[in-house]
């Protein structure tokens, strides 16, 4: 997706979701890493809200494109990246 990759291992347990944030030194200095990852954050926060998970632990890795992405638009890029690797609901 533009806006996020997303990595996912299955834990195969019911725990609720585990989530991890990254943005690497390419993308810019601290603050625009920082706020990149803010931006995840609170995409996934909302999205989880909506759609629980279990048994998985998600990687969030912000690129160059989620500082810029419309926040309406990066929600829906990690809903299509959770949908593509069939990430299981609660």
């Amino acid at each position: 997706m533009p806006g996020v990759v997303l990595q996912m291992f299955a834990r195969g347990d019911e725990a609720p979701a585990r989530l991890g944030f990254t943005v690497t030194k390419k993308v810019g200095n601290a603050v625009v890493r920082n706020r990149s990852k803010r931006r995840l954050r609170e995409a996934a926060r909302l999205l989880l809200r909506e759609q629980p998970m279990a048994g998985v632990d998600l990687v969030l890795v912000g690129r160059d494109a989620t500082r810029s992405r419309k926040f309406t638009l990066l929600i829906d890029d990690l809903r299509r990246a959770l949908a593509r690797l069939g990430v299981p609901g609660k």
